[in-house]
């Protein structure tokens, strides 16, 4: 007989994507160009706003993304499906449960 064990599984996701807003400012730097004789200006745009509080208006968190892959899971399960993808939908829906944000 197999022995249960509790773990507790901590990872961290990475991901690079973009958000959208017309709330900027734009800032202009100056150097002084040597081999020009003169200054150069640069420009760039920022945001005038949270970009964290952005993301979260725009996009889904790894945790949100999670829950709507259980609520698919359970949406299919429900409807007499038991694969999608070649994926059981039963552990799959289990791997989303209980899932916290730290």
């Amino acid at each position: 007989m197999e022995n249960e064990f509790e773990v507790t599984v901590s990872q961290t996701l990475v991901k690079t994507t973009s958000v959208f807003t017309d709330n900027v400012h734009q800032c202009v730097e100056r150097d002084y160009d040597a081999t020009a004789g003169g200054y150069a200006y640069t420009s760039s745009v920022e945001p005038d706003c949270d970009l964290s509080e952005l993301f979260s208006e725009q996009q889904r968190s790894a945790l949100e993304i999670i829950q709507c892959c259980e609520q698919i899971c359970k949406q299919l399960l429900s409807e007499g499906r038991r694969r999608c993808a070649k994926v059981d939908l039963a552990d799959l829906r289990h791997d989303c449960e209980y899932w916290e944000e730290e």
